[in-house]
């Protein structure tokens, strides 16, 4: 160290900011970074900024955005400048890198499907993922509160629930692809949080979904739902990017209901496993977006590929119960052009007695059919 250390003048100090990136801070400890910062002058900004680099482990990072657009994230152990196409209003917290972070993901082999692309559930996987590692490198996450707990919600016996998830789908990844997937959170309203995830190509910088999702607080001993008050809204906002940031339209409006004599497809005898369940001891919400989708004809299935969605969660959904999953055509259906036409189904997951779990919006367009 000290030899590495005596050939850097205060003029070489590493800027995570600037162009140059050569020293592989990643292999140093704290301990190490602090001798380094000494012998080359750094600020105390500066500092704290390569002190939380080199606690950083695995693949998860809070990516720099600086203005010239290229970020730069901790990805298999080397620093990367990558260019992607900006969202125009998030171009303003590019420096913010406390309050964006970025994640990459390897397309395996058990992700895909027969046409060797990722499929909805391991790209949901992912979000749900990025999510969970946001909140712990925000500081939102408490060893035994749950996933986004703050010491107020842990007193008061709360964790953070999904009751709406709007996504949209351009394109899908395939096998041995990586993609990054760069997350934030805002203020929803007086209700909750509403977290952002955005999918890119890393070798193209595409972007090839969107995500939002608004959550808001459950009481983990009565099962209900809790108001998002003062105390605990002070806790998350410093974490929460300001602005009107939200990805997709986020609207809680009831979705439209399936009835039994409208609807095109039914598969029942649906059984929760064991390994469905949660920390918080309900099924995943992930799965129940793939209850819903097994509630779609094949025929169409065959013939057209997912491109939109919108769920809400009504109901906690149990190890114990057995469900229904229906579906029926919108009256809505979408041109986008002569040679292609988009599908809407709407959907209903219900259990057997008819308490209602979910209802979903899909839409579809025809296989190989992509934006440009």
């Amino acid at each position: 160290m000290r030899a590495m250390s005596s050939l850097l003048s205060p003029s070489q100090s590493i800027n995570l900011h600037g162009r140059r990136g050569d020293m592989k801070c990643w292999l140093m400890s704290s301990s190490q970074m602090i001798k380094l910062s000494t012998m080359a002058s750094l600020s105390s900004s500066q500092m704290i900024k390569l002190c939380t680099v080199a606690s950083l482990k695995g693949n998860i990072s809070r990516a720099s955005f600086p203005s010239d657009g290229r970020c730069r994230g901790h990805d298999k152990g080397s620093w990367q400048r990558n260019v992607f196409l900006h969202e125009p209003m998030l171009d303003q917290y590019y420096e913010h890198d406390e309050l964006i972070s970025r994640e990459s993901f390897m397309v395996r082999s058990f992700e895909i499907d027969f046409n060797q692309r990722a499929t909805v559930e391991a790209l949901m996987n992912y979000s749900q993922e990025a999510m969970v590692n946001h909140f712990r490198n925000s500081g939102l996450l408490v060893c035994d509160g749950g996933y986004g707990s703050t010491s107020e919600m842990k007193e008061r016996n709360l964790t953070w629930v999904t009751i709406r998830m709007n996504m949209a789908l351009d394109s899908y990844p395939l096998w041995n692809e990586v993609i990054y997937v760069d997350t934030w959170l805002t203020l929803f309203g007086k209700i909750g949080l509403c977290y952002n995830g955005r999918f890119i190509d890393s070798k193209t910088g595409k972007v090839l979904m969107r995500a939002s999702s608004v959550l808001v607080l459950l009481n983990l001993q009565t099962r209900k739902l809790a108001k998002f008050v003062d105390e605990i809204r002070a806790e998350v906002k410093p974490r929460c990017l300001v602005g009107n940031l939200i990805l997709l339209d986020t609207d809680l409006r009831k979705l439209p209901n399936v009835e039994d004599h409208n609807c095109a497809y039914t598969k029942k005898g649906i059984t929760p496993q064991w390994s469905d369940l949660d920390v918080n001891q309900h099924v995943n919400n992930v799965k129940i977006i793939s209850w819903v989708l097994e509630g779609t004809p094949l025929s169409m299935r065959n013939r057209y590929e997912l491109c939109g969605m919108a769920i809400d969660y009504q109901k906690e959904c149990g190890r114990d119960d057995k469900l229904e999953s229906l579906s029926c055509f919108s009256l809505d259906i979408v041109n986008t052009d002569r040679r292609s036409k988009r599908l809407q189904l709407d959907h209903l997951l219900r259990l057997e007695d008819g308490t209602e779990i979910a209802r979903a919006k899909t839409t579809w367009r025809p296989k190989n059919v992509y934006l440009v």
